[in-house]
């Protein structure tokens, strides 16, 4: 169990391409850049990882025997959510989809 929660904040705290240019756009104060999920990882990706986040929360509330793959497709899925987020300068130039 201390290996499993080890590796998940290991796989948390591993800066991603997203967050690394996120981290890089805090460093420019001047920069007027953001970044923006699009609607449908936000009503499907991020819907679905929500509804599994709670679950999970709810099994170990309960006393609930952990389930170590559930927890693992939760990660992959909260990983691929922060690799589908898109780097902007300008509002404008966002597309409808991530409006």
């Amino acid at each position: 169990m201390d290996n499993l929660i080890k590796r998940a904040q290991r796989l948390v705290e591993a800066p991603s391409k997203a967050r690394k240019q996120l981290d890089k756009l805090r460093k420019d104060k001047e920069s007027k850049q953001f970044m923006r999920l699009s609607k449908q990882t936000v009503k499907g990706d991020f819907f679905d990882a929500e509804k599994e986040i709670r679950a999970l929360y709810n099994l170990a509330k309960n006393g609930t025997d952990y389930n170590r793959k559930r927890m693992q497709d939760l990660i992959k899925k909260l990983q691929k959510i922060d690799k589908s987020a898109a780097l902007y300068s300008d509002r404008k130039s966002v597309p409808k989809n991530y409006q």
